[in-house]
């Protein structure tokens, strides 16, 4: 299986809205109840872009939508990156192909048109799978921060200090490192936490 990926342009963006809906909630219901899934999701709608300065990304096979990437300037500065993906979602039937990893290089690209050093992303702590394959590109856990309504929905900061080091993983080779940099799973707050896109 070969995947293209290209930008999105407007006539995407219903589509990848639905998209988006579907695999979001396939990975959320199993982490958090219905109406905190949904109190949760309002407020890390990747959707929320930027005005003209974001970016989406989308992996197509046979026509077909099979995921997408969104990213763009940092949103606030709790993050303490110049860059921010926003979201990264592969359809359930197409993970680990690497599409995840072309996508995350693809997105990286787009910062180094902008001279953007760094790049972060939120997770949420009690998606593992996020965080287990953000550090297998490289990404190191810096900080937490626990949900502003006080419904214990914690996420955690997941830093690439050099962008250009996640750029090498656009040609949809997942290499995972064997020890990433810097602390261990075993030392990650897992505990009350993990989510994806802010």
């Amino acid at each position: 299986m070969t995947p293209t990926f290209r930008h999105a342009d407007s006539c995407d963006m219903a589509n990848v809205s639905r998209f988006y809906e579907h695999v979001w909630q396939e990975t959320y219901l199993s982490l958090m109840d219905v109406r905190e899934l949904s109190s949760w999701r309002a407020r890390r709608d990747w959707r929320a872009l930027p005005a003209g300065e974001g970016t989406v990304v989308v992996a197509e096979h046979n026509g077909q939508l099979v995921g997408f990437g969104a990213c763009g300037p940092t949103r606030d500065g709790e993050l303490g990156t110049f860059g921010e993906i926003y979201a990264v979602h592969v359809a359930r039937q197409f993970r680990s192909r690497g599409i995840g990893s072309a996508l995350m290089g693809r997105m990286a690209r787009e910062f180094a048109k902008r001279d953007v050093a760094d790049v972060g992303l939120w997770v949420f702590h009690r998606n593992v799978t996020a965080v287990v394959f953000a550090r297998s590109l490289g990404a190191v856990v810096t900080g937490s921060r626990d949900d502003e309504q006080g419904a214990g929905n914690t996420e955690l900061a997941l830093i690439w200090p050099k962008a250009s080091d996640l750029a090498l993983f656009d040609d949809g080779q997942h290499r995972p490192m064997q020890h990433p940099p810097g602390r261990s799973l075993g030392m990650m707050p897992l505990a009350p936490c993990i989510s994806s896109s802010k």
